[in-house]
C-alpha cells in the first residue's frame, strides 16, 4: 500500500496541478469531422483523447457504428449518447484498495464495444449464481444445445423473430417440457460474404437430464419445417458455460466478414434493437443477495484529474502517469469499464 500511496501523491502533485496550468490535449490531433446533420452533439477536442483511450482496441468498429447508427435509429437522444460515450473522463483512486479506474459519460448501449462488457458481466453473474444454486440437484446437469436455421434471404430481424418463435414452440413440446428444468439462450449472428446471407444460431444453456439428440432434431424439424441440425454437449466447467453463452450476447458479426459493413451493421442493429438478448426460460431458482456476484466495489473512490491530463503527462515521460496507465490497461485490479454508477 505504501507504493500506491507514493504513486497517488506523485500523480496528485503532477497532474492535478496540470488541470489549471496547462492544456492537457495541446499535442493531440483534432477529432474526426462529424456530420452536423447526423449528430446534435459533437465531443469537444479535449474529449478526443479520452475517447481514443476508451475505444483504443475497437476504433474501427466504433467508427463504423458512428456511420451506421444514424441511418437506422430514430431516437436522437440515443445517437447523442453513443457519440458522447467516453467523454468527460476522470481518473479516480481508491485509497482503501490501491485501485485506479476511469469514469466517464457512458451510452449503456448494447452495440457499444465497451458498454456491452457491463451487460455481459451482469449476465455472467446471473448465470454463475443459477449454476451454483442448481449444482446439488440429482439427475440433472447443465448442457450446451445449439439450434440452427437453414440459410435464408429473409431480413435478419425476421430470422431472429423466427428463431425466438421456434424456440418458444420447442419449449411446449413433450421432449422439452419433460426434460428441461431451466436455462438461458442467446442468438449468434454470422454473415456469409460469399453468399451474402445472414445465418442465425440459438445457443442454449439448459439444466436437464439426458436429452436425445435425434429426438430433439426431429422436434426441431417438425417446428421449423426445414431445419434439423442441432448439437448437444456437456458443460465441463462453470466458467466455460459462462464464456460460451455471454460471448455471443449482443456480439455483432465479424467486421471482416461483411461485404458492406455500414449497411450490414444497420441490419444487425434493427434485428437486436429493443429485444431481450439473454432469453431466460423455465423455473429459475431464486437468487438471494448472498448468492449473487455483486462484487466488493469500494466506496472511497476519489477523483484525481481529467483523463486527458494523465495521458498528456504520460506522453511527456512522467513515471507516475506511465505506471498508472499500465495499471489501467493491463492489470486485472484496474477498471476502465462502465459500471452502473457511471455518469450517463
Amino acid at each position: 500500500m505504501s507504493s500506491c500511496s507514493t504513486l497517488l501523491s506523485r500523480v496528485a502533485a503532477v497532474l492535478c496541478a496540470d488541470m489549471t496550468t496547462a492544456s492537457p490535449t495541446a499535442d493531440l490531433a483534432g477529432p474526426p469531422s462529424l456530420d452536423p446533420t447526423q449528430f446534435s452533439v459533437e465531443p469537444a477536442a479535449s474529449d478526443y483523447a479520452s475517447q481514443s483511450f476508451r475505444f483504443r482496441s475497437h476504433r474501427e468498429e466504433r467508427d463504423l457504428w458512428l456511420e451506421a447508427l444514424p441511418l437506422v435509429e430514430d431516437d436522437q437522444k440515443r445517437i447523442d449518447r453513443f457519440v458522447r460515450c467516453g467523454t468527460d473522463a476522470w481518473l479516480q483512486f481508491s485509497p482503501s484498495t490501491g485501485r485506479y479506474r476511469v469514469r466517464s459519460n457512458v451510452c449503456k448501449m448494447r452495440i457499444c464495444p465497451i458498454c456491452s462488457l457491463h451487460h455481459k458481466r451482469r449476465a455472467s453473474d446471473l448465470i454463475a449464481s443459477v449454476i451454483r444454486a442448481t449444482a446439488a440437484e440429482p439427475g440433472y446437469a447443465w448442457k450446451f444445445v445449439t439450434l440452427t436455421l437453414k440459410h435464408s434471404t429473409r431480413p435478419l430481424r425476421e430470422q431472429h423473430d423466427r428463431l425466438r418463435q421456434s424456440f418458444r414452440k420447442l419449449r411446449q413440446r413433450k421432449i422439452w417440457k419433460q426434460s428441461a428444468r431451466c436455462g438461458f439462450a442467446v442468438i449468434e449472428t454470422t454473415f456469409n460474404r460469399s453468399t451474402g446471407l445472414w445465418h442465425g444460431h440459438l445457443h442454449v444453456l439448459v439444466h436437464s437430464p439426458y436429452l436425445a439428440q435425434q429426438d430433439l432434431s426431429d422436434a426441431w424439424l417438425s417446428i421449423t419445417g426445414d431445419s434439423f441440425i442441432v448439437d448437444i454437449r456437456s458443460v465441463k466447467t462453470t466458467d466455460g458455460a459462462i464464456r460460451y453463452l455471454t460471448g455471443y450476447l449482443g456480439k455483432p458479426p465479424s467486421i471482416a466478414s461483411l461485404d458492406r459493413p455500414v449497411q450490414r451493421l444497420g441490419e444487425f442493429y434493427v434485428a437486436i434493437n429493443r429485444q431481450k438478448l439473454l432469453i431466460r426460460f423455465g423455473k429459475l431458482p431464486e437468487i438471494s443477495d448472498e448468492d449473487s456476484d455483486g462484487g466488493d466495489d469500494p466506496i472511497d473512490w476519489t477523483p484525481l484529474c481529467p483523463l486527458p491530463s494523465l495521458l498528456s503527462s504520460a506522453r511527456t515521460g512522467d513515471p507516475a502517469s506511465i505506471a498508472i496507465l499500465k495499471l489501467l490497461t493491463g492489470a486485472s485490479h484496474a477498471s476502465t469499464q462502465p459500471q452502473p454508477s457511471d455518469t450517463s
